[in-house]
């Protein structure tokens, strides 16, 4: 277990490197960098507590891990609005926003109350570290950031779909990516829940995300004349629209 946490994290690293080499000189979606961060940061607290000897340590990489349980969530949603061209209202993402960190917020107080977790200890799976933890009321918030944000990005991914806002190929991409993550949970939850399958999702999705984005990048105008006037800083350009 110690290693695949390991290869996990390397592995969101190199998604997270490969994206900012790729992606020189570019105006590119900023939801995008911040989730292929977080992504890194959440398979570094895996890591952490893979390899935690105390219940102190173990605790405070956990809660690290719920850097993605928490806003990867949102932060998807609006990297998918973002690529399929789908504008939401700033104060529909202040609100995802501000929920998420509310749950944190729970999360945070693990050590110093019982409300998200009722008891918790440590416990062994395989070579490496777990926490066995009993869920308290402050958890089902967590379920609803969960399964809420399924819905809504498979909601995304039929507007883009009607709305014909993305490529066929980007939009198979997207369906995929929404698949992967829906099966991957719910078969890792029913075959052994003590197994987090969770780090592999997230360089899977971190995956798709840089090649859609790679996708839309090389053939977007706004992109290519950026590149050009960094180049050659004496050219100047108009965009008109419709």
């Amino acid at each position: 277990m110690k290693s695949y946490y390991f290869v996990t994290f390397i592995l969101s690293f190199l998604n997270l490197a490969v994206f900012i080499y790729r992606d020189n000189d570019k105006k590119t979606s900023y939801y995008l960098k911040v989730l292929l961060i977080i992504v890194c940061l959440a398979n570094f607290g895996y890591l952490a507590l893979g390899v935690s000897s105390t219940l102190e340590e173990a605790i405070l990489a956990n809660k690290i891990t719920y850097l993605g349980g928490c806003f990867m969530p949102p932060i998807m949603a609006a990297c998918m609005c973002s690529l399929c061209n789908i504008k939401l209202k700033r104060w529909i993402k202040c609100i995802c926003i501000l929920f998420s960190a509310a749950v944190y917020a729970m999360v945070l107080s693990t050590g110093f109350s019982n409300f998200y977790y009722l008891s918790i200890r440590m416990g062994r799976v395989h070579d490496a570290t777990a926490l066995i933890v009993e869920h308290g009321i402050g958890y089902n918030f967590f379920y609803i950031i969960l399964y809420g944000y399924i819905v809504a990005d498979i909601v995304i991914t039929i507007i883009a779909f009607i709305k014909k806002q993305v490529t066929k190929k980007n939009l198979y991409l997207l369906i995929a990516l929404q698949s992967i993550t829906i099966i991957a949970f719910l078969m890792g939850r029913a075959i052994d829940p003590t197994f987090e399958i969770i780090p592999a999702v997230y360089v899977v999705d971190g995956f798709i995300f840089v090649i859609i984005q790679m996708q839309l990048s090389q053939y977007n105008l706004d992109d290519s004349i950026y590149v050009a006037m960094q180049q050659n800083n004496t050219t100047g350009y108009i965009v008109l629209d419709l």
